[in-house]
């Protein structure tokens, strides 16, 4: 009985009731904590993550936004080339002159730039009796166009380049080309320069001049330099064959 009484003053601990677990003694429990830290990640690491991942998302678009114009820019390309071969084909089956004219007209976003291509043949009415008979020796004359198929538009986005140093086919003082005006399909007013394949082969174009046309970016047809992504196409006034350059 004292002895239990002096236990309870003394506050000592009982061996068969007390237990007393120290985490020195237990070296398992030590490492389960570790890894349960080691196993997250801290604020900084998530950040640097977000990060990278942003920067990869921000050149895989880039890279996507490129492609998309190479690719627009390749199309328009070879729309341009296959319609002066075929201009050039009919000039020759059909043993006439062929009218090949480049239009500028504004869009929907009212931009106004130079971006289809039209060909076809110039009826002359001789007979005085006829409907819509023009005097050809007249002031006002204008021959009739009847285009040989639906206009050409370049692929979205491409134009041509206005300067004149790089697009010398729309340039207006030129005596081989001829300038005008006409409506479209859609009934909007339209500006046009022209010149002519021949039966034989070759074109109205004079031998003289370096005669191309530059494909550009729409957005980057404000100004008159030449920006990094570009394509020219040349035309040979004697053989009416065309050649394509990229930088």
């Amino acid at each position: 009985m004292e002895r239990q009484l002096r236990r309870a003053l003394t506050l000592e601990p009982n061996p068969c009731t007390d237990v007393h677990i120290s985490n020195s003694a237990t070296p398992g429990f030590r490492q389960h904590q570790g890894a349960a830290r080691q196993a997250g990640f801290t604020l900084i690491e998530i950040l640097i993550v977000v990060t990278i991942m942003g920067i990869m998302l921000v050149a895989a678009g880039s890279g996507a936004s490129s492609m998309m114009s190479t690719l627009r820019m390749k199309e328009a390309l070879e729309s341009i080339s296959n319609s002066m071969d075929h201009a050039r084909q009919l000039a020759m089956t059909s043993n006439r002159d062929v009218v090949f004219r480049i239009y500028k007209f504004t869009n929907d976003m009212n931009q106004s730039n130079w971006r289809s291509m039209e060909f076809g043949t110039v009826d002359i009415e001789t007979n005085p009796d006829a409907t819509g008979y023009q005097d050809p020796t007249g002031t006002n004359f204008k021959p009739k166009f009847k285009a040989a198929g639906a206009p050409t538009i370049l692929a979205d986005g491409m134009v041509f380049h206005p300067s004149t140093s790089y697009s010398s086919l729309l340039d207006t003082t030129k005596t081989e080309l001829i300038t005008g005006s006409d409506t479209g399909p859609d009934g909007r007013a339209r500006d046009y320069v022209s010149f002519r394949f021949l039966p034989d082969g070759r074109t109205s174009l004079g031998t003289g001049t370096k005669w191309s046309l530059t494909l550009i970016r729409e957005s980057e047809a404000t100004g008159a330099a030449l920006p990094a992504n570009f394509a020219t196409m040349q035309l040979d006034p004697a053989t009416a064959r065309v050649r394509t350059f990229r930088p």
